[in-house]
């Protein structure tokens, strides 16, 4: 999978906060489609335990919690997806102030991963004032901003296949890695 990344810049650490948001430019007219959102707070994703709108809906299968369900395949019908239009916008009410260390964008990929080329992610403070901004000129499709370069890696509990394993600096190098879903993983040392 192809990945980009934002460097924090040396002020930049976690940064507390309640909105999370995606925003179409105003001036094209096109869908915005979203496959999954992951908002990492002390290694823990929080999206799930929000709640997401979005300017419109294309359909009643693609609404907009549709990018909280887990489901990072990028298949149309597990995406949250507008219609067309300018200034089309997804968004994720955290419920709480909270530390975020980095936010993670799935794209569609079995067709028009375009729809979220140039989609600016914001993160806004409770009266949904800018905080801070970064945009993607071409979306790939799992698309990152790391806000805190210091903080804890995602934990997964390994339910879902394609759960994403991050890995800290070993003490000793890795030789083997296996991973059964549902238990530890321990590296071999050589």
């Amino acid at each position: 999978r192809s990945k980009a990344t934002c460097a924090p810049q040396a002020h930049e650490r976690s940064v507390a906060r309640l909105y999370f948001r995606l925003d179409l430019p105003t001036d094209v007219d096109q869908f915005l489609t979203v496959s999954e959102v992951e908002v990492v707070s002390n290694g823990r994703n929080v999206a799930p335990q929000g709640k997401a709108k979005q300017s419109s809906d294309y359909s009643g299968g693609n609404r907009a919690a549709k990018a909280l369900d887990g489901d990072r395949s990028g298949s149309f019908g597990g995406c949250a997806c507008t219609r067309s239009g300018t200034g089309e916008w997804w968004e994720l009410d955290l419920g709480i102030v909270q530390s975020i260390d980095s936010v993670t964008v799935w794209n569609r990929n079995d067709c028009c991963p375009e729809r979220l080329d140039n989609v600016a992610v914001l993160i806004l403070d409770a009266k949904h004032g800018e905080v801070q901004r970064k945009s993607f000129a071409k979306a790939v499709q799992q698309n990152a901003w790391v806000l805190n370069d210091k903080a804890a890696p995602l934990v997964t509990d390994g339910s879902k296949a394609d759960d994403t394993l991050v890995l800290a600096a070993p003490s000793k190098p890795i030789t083997a890695l296996r991973i059964v879903p549902g238990t530890s993983a321990k590296p071999a040392a050589r």
